[in-house]
């Protein structure tokens, strides 16, 4: 999060000592000027380009997505391209930046600043390996109907880009062992085992809301014919149940360092179980809580 507020910070920078909108300066300095024509950074340029919508995944199933372009994520991200601009930005990288960035310039763009795990680093807007017999540069970008991963290794004098139509969060792996799996290809000429994607967080979350429904049900329908556990103990549980379903959604925030916003956009369908079991111990719970009472009120009478 704070690396996306940087580049938004950078981009406000830009606008103010160029006097025109952040849009403007990307095609007039770069995209122009490296001949990728067929690239945006506005909503409005990006539909005059043809733009579509992709698919987001509910189990597996890809559905068209609803959503467009959020040019307002542009400075770090959310650019619309073509393979055939993309591989013109591959091309001037191998180039050293060509005409538009100096060798000094360059080599600071492309270096090593922040130390991640082993040999990889964080440069300037780029993931880098610094192993002597395997160094490359590369960086995978989202959007909640698209995935796309850019690969360069100048050493071997290659770079390839991979440009997916449909994402979900459970699948993000499955990119990445996909680009993992090219580079194989195009260093080793084999070609590596292709593993299916699987869905198991969904099926998990799945089972666990209807295992919890089960529960519910059977608590409810004790509590309605049974008068031996006191209630004291359903109104324990029903305000339990209320507890919980106030506190799964931060809960699950938290566990994924993500808001509740890019969880929806990002996995809509173990959002969407969220919500219904979110519900399912709401109602649970008042109903609980609703009929404990009114035994306590009968018992008093």
């Amino acid at each position: 999060m704070e690396i996306k507020l940087n580049y938004l910070l950078l981009a406000k920078i830009v606008e103010n000592l160029t006097n025109q909108p952040f849009a403007t300066f990307m095609y007039d300095e770069i995209f122009n000027r490296i001949g990728m024509s067929k690239t945006a950074s506005n909503f409005r340029d990006a539909q005059e380009l043809g733009y579509q919508p992709g698919f987001q995944t509910w189990f597996g199933k890809p559905i068209k997505s609803k959503g467009f372009m959020d040019d307002s994520g542009v400075p770090y991200g959310y650019m619309v391209s073509t393979s055939d601009d993309i591989s013109k930005f591959i091309r001037f990288m191998m180039d050293g930046g060509g005409e538009l960035l100096s060798e000094k310039t360059f080599s600071m763009y492309t270096s090593p600043q922040v130390h991640r795990k082993e040999d990889m680093y964080y440069g300037y807007g780029w993931r880098i390996s610094t192993r002597a017999e395997d160094s490359y540069y590369f960086h995978g970008g989202e959007t909640p109907d698209s995935r796309s991963e850019l690969f360069i290794n100048p050493n071997g004098n290659y770079g390839f880009i991979l440009l997916t139509n449909k994402n979900n969060f459970s699948e993000v792996l499955s990119t990445v062992k996909m680009r993992d799996g090219i580079k194989t290809i195009l260093e080793n000429g084999t070609m590596p085992e292709v593993k299916p994607v699987n869905h198991h967080l969904q099926w998990i979350v799945s089972f666990i809301t209807g295992f919890l429904f089960l529960i519910c049900f059977w608590i409810l329908s004790r509590l309605r014919t049974k008068a031996s556990i006191k209630n004291r103990v359903w109104i324990f549980i029903g305000s339990l149940s209320l507890l919980l379903a106030i506190g799964i959604i931060p809960l699950l925030c938290y566990f994924f360092s993500a808001p509740w916003r890019s969880i929806n956009l990002y996995a809509p369908d173990i959002a969407f179980i969220i919500k219904l079991l979110v519900g399912m111990l709401t109602l649970n719970g008042v109903l609980l809580l609703m009929i404990a009472l009114l035994k306590r009120n009968e018992a008093r009478h």
